[in-house]
């Protein structure tokens, strides 16, 4: 017996030894990763065999206080929040015994739902807005325009367009999670935040967590959000959490904030087949797998730097589920999705038949997705036994040595000009039906004229040349720059200015505001106002 009791406790020294000394790497591995990075701050959930291994943050609250972060810090998650969304809707769904892949609107709680087409009101399913397959643009910025909430999002859904076939492409799309933040309010009589509470932060003892969306600020430990700027002292900038607030009025695409402590029992739930670390059953398990189920296949153009021959290993996302990204590593089978967000960026992946799950989130905009995705990389081989072939230099300049990095897509300072006419032309209030109001001006002393959009979008407009502008952002909205800003004259027969065109707003379907005093009776877009053309001309090919 006593031979026992002495194993045992060697045992415990040794295991307790080689657990701090792995702790003692990943320390030494995330401070380096967050110099090379320039990030301020860090929280990491490391879970394995059904325990927590690892749950602490890293670093301070922002340059200026240089207060540190502790392990109650809350962090924004950004699109990790998809998740939460998804298993909510598809858990109430299974409990009122709704099918995901029926449609919407056959639903007597959904029945108003109106989409730009017919047969999308007709087919689009849970599966589709869940699965980014619907083949909408997301208009993503709308939520900047005042007064808007998950309601709005319902209300304006007949003025999305669609750039491809429903269920043809995978297009990602953060207003269709907030339209099924809006179903599940309808199906369950609730707040989304309230929902997403009852139904799993309650239950997996989630207590910190939270969202942005709804928290009362004052008097949360939040990490501030950070942006790379290299005019700065520091080569950073300090967001605001307002507008990040604002911004999350979409709430199901990005709101919550959490910490190491909980995020690891979000990792534990999915590993434990959706049990609580009481072992209840919080989703059930047809649920869940039905949130890893491939969908549609959702490719990038950066998949062939995280797969042979250009490293030595492959990291596979090939596929889209609920709010996840499907695919494997190394040939383990792995679930995972990444989150960005203003002044934070978060990962996290799933590798169920080791039991692993990682999760992190810095409190910056990455500099490069690519090297934060080598950092992830390089923890899970650390906890799969795996060799690395990669290490805390390599992680900082991936994906150097192996490759060029790609080109950037930073958006480039547009060069003063000189515009064709006086700058108090441009100026006046002008609508969209789907953006709502935005509102120009000028200054006689100044050479730009000034643009507010909602409670927090401000730009300086600069002339190019001819009725072209681009847009500066300022205030919290600094990061926000426009892009191909074309002022027209479309319906004055004076060839006076009466809409403006911004490009950058939305690529696939650029929005046109337009003065409202001159704007016709239909608000039919562009893009679909050839349908009526397209039933006149069959029409009268038919009676011909």
């Amino acid at each position: 017996m006593h031979i026992i009791i002495l194993l045992s406790l060697v045992l415990s020294c040794i295991c307790y030894g080689l657990a701090t000394r792995m702790e003692e790497r990943i320390d030494d591995l995330i401070n380096a990763s967050m110099a090379c990075f320039n990030a301020p701050a860090l929280t990491l959930a490391v879970v394995q065999g059904g325990q927590s291994v690892i749950a602490k943050s890293y670093g301070v609250m922002d340059r200026e206080s240089n207060q540190p972060v502790s392990n109650n810090t809350l962090f924004n998650i950004a699109s990790l929040t998809k998740a939460f969304a998804a298993t909510t809707l598809v858990k109430v769904m299974e409990d009122k015994g709704y099918d995901l892949d029926a449609p919407l609107t056959s639903f007597d709680e959904l029945k108003n739902l109106t989409f730009i087409r017919e047969d999308l009101t007709a087919q689009v399913t849970a599966r589709d807005i869940l699965s980014h397959r619907t083949g909408l643009n997301d208009y993503n910025r709308i939520r900047l325009q005042n007064n808007f909430s998950l309601e709005t999002i319902g209300e304006k859904l007949k003025y999305f367009n669609s750039s491809a076939p429903l269920r043809a492409e995978y297009f990602y799309n953060n207003q269709m999670y907030g339209l099924a933040g809006l179903i599940t309010e309808q199906l369950t009589g609730l707040s989304w935040e309230e929902a997403v509470r009852a139904t799993i932060l309650s239950p997996l003892g989630m207590d910190t967590t939270t969202f942005i969306s709804t928290a009362k600020l004052d008097g949360l430990s939040i990490a501030s959000p950070h942006y790379y700027d290299d005019e700065r002292p520091g080569g950073l900038r300090i967001g605001s959490l307002e507008f990040l607030k604002s911004w999350a009025r979409n709430s199901p695409s990005g709101s919550i904030l959490s910490n190491s402590v909980d995020m690891a029992k979000w990792l534990l739930f999915h590993l434990n087949s959706g049990k609580a670390h009481d072992q209840s059953q919080v989703v059930s398990v047809n649920a869940l797998e039905e949130t890893y189920r491939p969908n549609i296949a959702c490719p990038s153009s950066l998949d062939k730097y995280l797969s042979t021959p250009i490293i030595p290993v492959t990291f596979n996302v090939s596929h889209y589920g609920f709010g996840w990204r499907i695919g494997s590593y190394r040939g383990y089978p792995m679930v995972t999705h990444t989150g960005l967000s203003w002044g934070f960026s978060s990962n996290l992946v799933l590798i169920p038949s080791k039991g692993l799950g990682i999760y992190y989130t810095f409190n910056t905009m990455p500099s490069s997705w690519l090297k934060k995705q080598a950092l992830g990389m390089l923890i899970l081989d650390l906890f799969l036994g795996e060799r690395p072939w990669l290490n805390s230099s390599s992680v900082c300049s991936f994906p150097e040595p192996f490759a060029d990095p790609p080109n950037s897509t930073k958006p480039t300072k547009g060069t003063p000009g000189t515009a064709d006419r006086p700058l108090r032309s441009y100026t006046g209030k002008f609508k969209e039906p789907l953006y709502d109001e935005i509102e120009i001006i000028h200054k006689d002393e100044e050479n730009f004229l000034r643009m507010f959009y909602g409670p927090f979008g401000r730009w300086k407009l600069y002339p190019v040349g001819g009725d072209e502008f681009y847009g500066e952002g300022i205030g919290p909205a600094f990061v926000l720059r426009l892009n191909g800003v074309l002022f027209k004259s479309l319906y004055a027969e004076s060839g006076d200015i009466d809409a403006v065109t911004f490009e950058s707003l939305e690529q696939r379907d650029p929005p046109t505001f337009v003065r409202e005093a001159v704007r016709p009776t239909s608000i039919a877009s562009p893009m679909n106002s050839v349908f009526p053309v397209l039933d006149v001309l069959i029409l009268l090919f038919l009676l011909k």
